[in-house]
């Protein structure tokens, strides 16, 4: 609407201005969803493949995790990325990836206890 108001004198001849205004708020919202997607870090292909979880209640209790902690915790241990790293892969800051980690993995040791392997005296 902004770039139709500046240059208005021109575009108000238009036999349908609504549609030119359609067509640039859709070439602008392209445009700024291309920009966001390039800024995304990329990741190689051959990267070590971190395999699966074989436990399947390891699984169950990730998928009972927010979906903001079961990321944070992915991120941070099933691909080894760092808070920083973290962060800025989720777009949020690195006090909530260290909030968002604190919380869910005390929500794992809890569902998990089961499989915790005692040390004997």
């Amino acid at each position: 609407m902004t770039r139709a108001y500046q240059c208005w004198d021109r575009v108000g001849a238009y036999e349908d201005p609504s549609a030119w205004a359609y067509r640039v708020g859709h070439n602008w919202a392209v445009s700024a969803l291309r920009r966001r997607r390039r800024r995304r870090p990329y990741v190689e292909e051959d990267a070590a493949d971190p395999g699966s979880i074989p436990e399947p209640t390891v699984t169950a209790a990730l998928a009972e995790l927010p979906l903001g902690q079961r990321s944070v915790i992915v991120c941070r241990f099933y691909l080894g990325l760092s808070v920083a790293e973290t962060a800025a892969a989720l777009h949020i800051r690195p006090g909530t990836v260290k909030s968002r980690l604190s919380r869910g993995l005390q929500h794992l040791q809890i569902r998990l206890a089961h499989l915790r392997i005692e040390e004997q005296p």
